[in-house]
């Protein structure tokens, strides 16, 4: 007969081994090794690393502060950009007129101007500051603008909502003040070279496109599409969260 503490011994050195077998194979091979990839189910993504080596597409989407279409292209577009990140070139930009309405809607003597009035104005010349100069908080300043501030308060409003943020608003308020007009005149020029008319808009590439839905995938699929048959692997996430429901613009 088998000693006990024999049989004992011998059947440590089998479950270890075991579990050492199951380890190295990944369970057996019962665990299959996935693509990278990840399903989105908010609003808010984190991009996965990209090995994607092509040619990046540029893509620019025009909008008012307080165009409530262009908010919600914004708060649509915000998880595509993200995931696609390390392989597009992205550059938020803002529908400026020339001479519009009146002194209400204009600053710089009616030189640049919004359709809901010069505070909106004022704020689109913030926000890119903050895209030039805060741009890791460019969302969520934005976002935080788009429910927290109005086109009549936004002046007096964004100052809370940035310091709420940690961005160091002396130096937006230094880029409002001395490259403010310089950041408005290159918007406005690229509004004549696109015929930008209304928010939202999005050029990829120096062409407009319609997302076939305002939603994460809607514009996720538009920006994909523009790789043509060299689409890198983030195409292949599938994007969820709010659907825009609006269609319309402004202006």
């Amino acid at each position: 007969m088998l000693n006990k503490d024999y049989l004992y011994g011998g059947t440590i050195v089998a479950l270890v081994a075991l579990l050492v077998l199951s380890v190295l194979t990944h369970g057996f091979g019962l665990l299959k090794a996935t693509d990278g990839t990840t399903n989105v189910t908010s609003n808010k993504t984190t991009a996965t690393t990209s090995n994607w080596s092509g040619t990046k597409p540029v893509v620019q989407l025009f909008t008012m502060a307080y165009c409530p279409y262009g908010n919600v292209a914004e708060e649509a577009i915000e998880p595509a950009v993200e995931l696609l990140k390390g392989t597009i070139t992205f550059e938020p930009h803002y529908v400026i007129y020339n001479n519009y309405g009146g002194a209400q809607y204009c600053i710089d003597n009616g030189t640049y101007c919004s359709m809901h009035g010069a505070q909106e104005m004022t704020e689109d010349i913030r926000e890119l500051c903050v895209w030039k100069y805060e741009n890791s908080n460019y969302w969520d300043f934005v976002l935080a603008m788009n429910s927290k501030c109005t086109y009549s308060n936004a002046d007096t409003c964004w100052e809370s909502v940035a310091s709420g943020l940690g961005m160091d608003t002396s130096t937006v308020k230094a880029c409002q003040a001395d490259e403010g007009s310089s950041l408005a005149a290159a918007d406005y020029a690229l509004n004549q070279q696109y015929g930008v008319q209304g928010s939202p808009t999005l050029i990829i590439d120096g062409k407009e496109v319609q997302p076939t839905s305002r939603s994460a995938e809607g514009f996720k699929q538009a920006i994909c599409d523009s790789f043509g048959s060299n689409k890198p692997s983030e195409c292949n996430t599938s994007l969820s969260g709010s659907t825009g429901t609006a269609s319309g613009g402004c202006g």
